[in-house]
Parts: structure tokens; C-alpha cells; sequence
């Protein structure tokens, strides 16, 4: 709707399309021409603009992207549109399989503590044409999903950031590779001369580091020292962008950024602010100070006794959930939903199985999950979030140790919830009522 509206202000013949007929309905309410593509006349048409989430190869492309194959129409996304309309403006893209909405947020949070105008957008849930306008010398913001790059093609970004990689979407990219490639592609998006910000965490990621350095090639990393860039060592953010590396700050005394995780995030935000801005150390830690972590990402909910409730819903991956089940200890993980691969694997947290205490399966993977944990740990059969917060709460309460009950679920939410955020927020209710429920008892 947002795009409709903005190509139509810019005087632009715009028809669309939703396979939801209330959709349709309450488009054509607003003003809009709504015709099925099968009706339309594609030959002198400029683009389709595909949704994000509408699939134009695979697992099987909608019907208007198979059209608009057919009439060799170019498909676009509305950030790529969005591109076009800028007038110098600064723009900072962001991209990786984790931590890119909280870096998303934690760089525009940075930019207007110091005074710089600024807004944030795209795949972070506020559309690129919905962003407040802004002035040439202001900056945006956009996270940026592998959807949303392989159809992206204008090259106006002033600093492009590329977190990690790990198996995500691969039933929309075909395989690895393409999901690379596709990720890839935020550095093709760059202005001459732009700034690449790379993760080096791991072996896969410092290699697409080392195929890419060159002099405006920065490197992060959020658990281990490097010769050069910016990286975090024993919760200490250093700057080592010029000859010598400096000590900016102590990251353990900001706990809504904690984590090996978040340290990356922190390092990527702060290599943009001080390469393409020039913002003092000072004013960044400043800003990381009062940054407050987005909802569902590790967000910490409320404490019963000794039992902190942490929702991180968002993590809808095992990788996502790895980086959940290494930032705490004595953990009552709940996990499960609607898988996203057909097998779960014991890898990505096979490190981290020591600060487990319990496991909580639930809806469609449970008996994934319980096959896969059982030989290592306690797990019980929930099915349900309320099922496994009680059941959570009451092994947590009898152990009488500083626990966590942590929902980091490794699935999508799609068997119970309509996404990640209805999910988190059952789960925040269901704490908040064990919690006031047990203090009401005393």
C-alpha cells in the first residue's frame, strides 16, 4: 500500500494486487486500481514490483512473476524504487542472517544522538516509502533481507555491512550458494569508493572478507582480536582502524547489548559511525549507553525469585538460538514451532548444551527436538507455550539457582502464531501472569 501511494503522488500509473480478496477490497477503499495480472496488458509496463515475501523462482514463482518472465518485464522490490527517488542523500544498507534489525536500529540510534538526521527502514517492518522524509544531508538506514537484495539493482549506498551467514530461506534461495549470492550482492549496491563492513566470526565469512579487502574494507568481530578494523576482546570494544589499537569501552556494563552476538553488532555500528561520519568514540558510547534492544531479541521481560524471563522469539533459527543459549547459564530453553529444514542438527549449539538445564519442546518439532536432546539433557513434551512456561517456571522455582526461562524457539512461528512478534508477545503475557500470579500468593 505504501508503494502504491508513493508512485501515485510521484504522477506514476501504478495497478495492484493482493491474492487476498479483503486485501483487494480495502485497496480499491483507499483509491487504487486493483487488476488480476491475468487481465493485464504487460507490454508497456515498466516493472512489477513484488512484495518481499512473493517468490519469483522458487519454491514456485506467482503467477504475475511468471508473467512478467513471459514479457521480460524487470522485477523490483519497492526498495529499489525507493533508491531511485533519492537526492544525495546517505544511505547505509545492512544485511546478514542475524543481529541485522538490532545493528539496523543500534546505527540510526548512534546517527541521531549525534545530531545526525536520520531515519531507519526496509526489512526492519517500516516500508522504505513509509520513512520520514529527510533533507540531502541526512542518512538512511535500511535493513536489508536476501529477499529484498536479489532485487534490488540501484548502486546508491554509501556503506554496506554484511553481519554472518548461516542456513536460513533456503526452500526461496535453492541452496546455500544462491542465499550467499544473494547477500552478496548488498556490495554490489555501493557507490565507488563505499565502505564494506564484513563479520570475520567465522571461517565462511573470513574468506568473503579476504576476496573483498581492499582499502575501504573494514572487518568486525564480536569474540576475537584482529590486526586491523574493529572487534571486541574480553567484553572490551576496540578501535584498531588506525595504527594502533584503542580500548573505546567495556561492553559488560551494557547489559541490553550482551553476547558475542550483540559485541558484532556493536563493532559493525560503531566502524559505519566513525568511517562515514566521523563521530567521535566518546558520542558513540554515549548513544550505546542509552540504546534500548528491539522487542523479541533477547528482551528481558521480568524476574520471580531467582528466574529472569527472556523472550527472544525472534530467533527462528538453531544458529539465532545459539547465540541466546551462549549469553546465559542455568537455562530452561523452550524451543520449537514449525521447523524450517526437514532434520535438526546438534551443531550449532552443541558448544552451548553445557548452560542448559532443561529443554521445553513445543509445537510441530517437538518430537524433533526431543529426539535430538534427549541423550544429552532433560526434555519434556510441552506442545504448548503455556504448557512449557509453567512447566518451566516449576522446575525453575524447585531448583532454587539463578536461572533463565529462555524462549528462543530455532523455528518459525507458523503451527500456532501469524509470526515471531504474536509468538513473543504470548509469551511475555504468560510471564507477567506467572509473575504477578506467584507475588499475589505471598
Amino acid at each position: 500500500l505504501s508503494t502504491l501511494k508513493a508512485l501515485q503522488n510521484l504522477g506514476i500509473e501504478v495497478y495492484g494486487w493482493d491474492d487476498t480478496a479483503a486485501k483487494r477490497v480495502e485497496a480499491e477503499k483507499m483509491g487504487f486500481k486493483i487488476v488480476d495480472p491475468d487481465k493485464l496488458d504487460w507490454a508497456p509496463l515498466a516493472a512489477l514490483i513484488l512484495s518481499p515475501g512473493i517468490p519469483h523462482m522458487l519454491p514456485k514463482p506467482h503467477k504475475a512473476a511468471h508473467l512478467a518472465a513471459h514479457y521480460r518485464t524487470p522485477i523490483v522490490c519497492d526498495v529499489d524504487i525507493f533508491l531511485k527517488t533519492l537526492k544525495g542523500q546517505k544511505v547505509i544498507g545492512i544485511t546478514g542472517s542475524n543481529g541485522k534489525s538490532t545493528t539496523t536500529a543500534l546505527m540510526e540510534h548512534i546517527l541521531s544522538s549525534a545530531g545526525i538526521e536520520s531515519t531507519a527502514g526496509g526489512n526492519l517492518g517500516i516500508p522504505a516509502f513509509e520513512m520520514p522524509a529527510i533533507s540531502q544531508s541526512g542518512t538512511y538506514v535500511l535493513e536489508l533481507s536476501s529477499y529484498q537484495l536479489e532485487r534490488i539493482v540501484t548502486p546508491v549506498l554509501s556503506a554496506s555491512v554484511f553481519l554472518n551467514i548461516s542456513p536460513n530461506h533456503l526452500e526461496r534461495h535453492g541452496d546455500m550458494a544462491r542465499y550467499q549470492q544473494a547477500k552478496l550482492h548488498i556490495f554490489d549496491l555501493l557507490k565507488p569508493h563505499g565502505i564494506k563492513v564484513i563479520g570475520v566470526d567465522d571461517p565462511l565469512m573470513e574468506a568473503i572478507y579476504k576476496s573483498l579487502e581492499d582499502a575501504y574494507t573494514i572487518p568486525i568481530s564480536g569474540e576475537k582480536e584482529l590486526i586491523k578494523g574493529v572487534y571486541v576482546a574480553d567484553h572490551k570494544l576496540i578501535d584498531h582502524l588506525a595504527t594502533l589499537p584503542k580500548t573505546i569501552a567495556d561492553l559488560k556494563t551494557l547489559p541490553q547489548l550482551r553476547g558475542a552476538h550483540n559485541y558484532q553488532n556493536v563493532a559493525a555500528a560503531y566502524a559505519v559511525a566513525r568511517s562515514l561520519h566521523q563521530i567521535e568514540p566518546d558520542h558513540i558510547v554515549e548513544a550505546l549507553k542509552t540504546f534500548k534492544s528491539l522487542p523479541h531479541r533477547q528482551e528481558y521481560v521480568g524476574a520471580l525469585k531467582h528466574i529472569t524471563f527472556i523472550n527472544d522469539s525472534k530467533a527462528t533459527t538453531l544458529e539465532a538460538a545459539a547465540r541466546s543459549l551462549g549469553s546465559f547459564s542455568t537455562i530452561h530453553w523452550i524451543v520449537g514451532g514449525q521447523p524450517k529444514t526437514d532434520s535438526v542438527k546438534l551443531g550449532p549449539i552443541i558448544s552451548k548444551l553445557p548452560n542448559l538445564h532443561h529443554v521445553y519442546a513445543i509445537g510441530e518439532a517437538t518430537d524433533k527436538y526431543h529426539a535430538l536432546l534427549k541423550d544429552h539433557l532433560p526434555v519434556t513434551k510441552s506442545y504448548s507455550l503455556d504448557k512449557a512456561l509453567d512447566a518451566a517456571l516449576k522446575n525453575a522455582l524447585q531448583s532454587n539457582q539463578p536461572s533463565t526461562i529462555l524462549l528462543a524457539p530455532a523455528c518459525a512461528s507458523f503451527d500456532a502464531y501469524n509470526n515471531f512478534e504474536e509468538r513473543g508477545d504470548h509469551f511475555k503475557d504468560l510471564a507477567r501472569q506467572a509473575i504477578n500470579k506467584y507475588m499475589g500468593q505471598k
